[in-house]
């Protein structure tokens, strides 16, 4: 079989802010690539940069699938992730993970939040800023501590060790520093404190669930308990030191079957295909919460998802041969999105 990797590489056109920088790394493309070419396929590389379209028009018909590794988008701006699921499907080609419009909505998160709500799956209750706050602050009815996050991006940019707030002047500052640096709305949660857990699901219609993963968190007395930037991307900081996951998670038989069923919901009415993770808060009484679907997460050797994997059974080389087939044979997955 020969298999078309896309991948983001490069430099952005832009100045993009410092927490971008921490992602640029290509253990996903390394590990990916040294994964399909032991199981004895062919493998072509190609960048998203201002080459993909004629690229892709010259590739059309020679090879049977593309690994979309483009996580960080068209010429790395990861607002464009979207776009290229979209182009492939534009251009007739099979590809694996989700298509366009997953990624659209699950990476505008008060958009997936909406859903959430009038599909009556739990998520902590949100508002979103679009404007910087110069006056008064109008709270809809939201609880300190909150939570203030870009209203679209991932891997936890924008997301640091100052976002958990107490009173509203911390609040106000804090959105208003989202807006100017990242340039897109503020999205404000009540923030859930308690437990994070991660739930990996393989398939496109038939699902599986897999080891579910938890973050152990060691940290001072004084820090909130959750995962900002410089847990996931700054290996000296004690936030990294202090968010360690454990997989397969201690969960109890019942909240375990309750974080199953809500994930597996929230999987499909997302219209994820092939692989994902859902990433859960719960409180002190036990209620969980989604924080947020993410589909075509990290797929390389050392992430979350090849841990539960792992935990599963299953080889490094058998869950790329997996996606692999899965983005060939995408079944006939309803896409369950309800507005």
């Amino acid at each position: 079989m020969k298999v078309m990797i896309v991948y983001s590489d490069g430099e952005p056109e832009q100045q993009t802010p410092e927490d971008y920088k921490g992602r640029n790394d290509d253990d996903n493309l390394k590990d990916v690539e040294e994964a399909i070419k032991s199981l004895n396929h062919e493998v072509i590389k190609v960048n998203a940069d201002e080459n993909i379209f004629q690229k892709l028009l010259e590739l059309k018909g020679q090879v049977d699938v593309i690994y979309n590794l483009a996580e960080e988008g068209y010429k790395l701006d990861i607002h464009t992730e979207p776009h290229l699921a979209a182009l492939f499907e534009m251009l007739g080609y099979k590809f694996t993970g989700s298509n366009y419009l997953c990624l659209a909505n699950c990476l505008d998160k008060a958009r997936a939040k909406q859903l959430f709500a009038v599909n009556d799956l739990p998520s902590p209750k949100f508002q979103i800023f679009s404007k910087e706050i110069n006056g008064d602050l109008k709270l809809n009815g939201l609880n300190f501590p909150l939570i203030v996050k870009p209203g679209k991006s991932d891997g936890s940019i924008g997301i640091r060790k100052n976002s958990v707030v107490e009173d509203e002047e911390s609040l106000k500052l804090r959105v208003n520093e989202i807006i100017q640096t990242y340039e897109q709305p503020a999205l404000v949660e009540e923030f859930i404190d308690g437990r994070e857990i991660n739930v990996g699901i393989l398939g496109n219609k038939r699902l599986t669930v897999l080891p579910m993963s938890e973050i152990i968190f060691n940290l001072p007395p004084e820090e909130w308990n959750f995962v900002p930037y410089e847990a996931k991307w700054l290996t000296k900081t004690k936030y990294y030191k202090g968010t360690v996951p454990n997989c397969p998670a201690d969960v109890e038989p019942g909240l375990k079957a309750e974080l199953e069923e809500l994930a597996k919901k929230a999987y499909s009415l997302m219209g994820v295909r092939g692989y994902g993770r859902v990433d859960f808060r719960i409180d002190k009484e036990g209620k969980p919460y989604i924080l947020e679907v993410n589909p075509n997460p990290d797929i390389s050797r050392d992430a979350g998802l090849t841990r539960m994997i792992t935990a599963h059974g299953m080889t490094y080389e058998e869950l790329i041969d997996k996606i692999l087939r899965m983005g060939i044979n995408k079944d006939d997955q309803e896409i369950r999105i309800i507005i």
